[in-house]
């Protein structure tokens, strides 16, 4: 879906491209004080003479900012730090914004795009802080 405007409120999402890299890295502002914290490197390769990218690492944070307090929302990365068969998992926190520990796990099947991280942000505040004042 097209979340701008409504849920997605300032993109501060810039990226460097080099011949043999993409590199991510910033901030998408949304409604409600979330932000969506974004670092990404994608390999670039040629394929049928177009270039083609593929996910090296990755964290996607999602944090809720209000005033001078900061709650961890949730964080998928592909830090290799974990006792898991890969590295992609996802970091829970409670709702004080403790990391609930072990990560998850989630695969190579599970990791999510950053659309899908927007996505879950998006139900996050939908079903737990729509139209909550600071």
């Amino acid at each position: 879906g097209d979340f701008r405007g409504h849920f997605i409120v300032e993109d501060r999402l810039g990226y460097l491209r080099t011949e043999s890299v993409v590199q991510w890295d910033g901030v998408l502002i949304c409604i409600d004080g979330l932000e969506i914290h974004v670092r990404k490197r994608q390999a670039v390769s040629i394929r049928a003479g177009r270039p083609w990218v593929q996910t090296v690492d990755y964290a996607y944070q999602v944090l809720r900012r209000q005033g001078d307090d900061v709650r961890n929302l949730f964080r998928y990365d592909n830090s290799v730090h974990h006792d898991h068969p890969d590295s992609h998992h996802r970091h829970q926190y409670d709702e004080e914004g403790n990391e609930r520990l072990p990560p998850e796990h989630v695969g190579a099947d599970g990791w999510p795009t950053l659309g899908d991280v927007i996505v879950e942000a998006f139900e996050w505040w939908h079903a737990n802080d729509r139209g909550a004042q600071p």
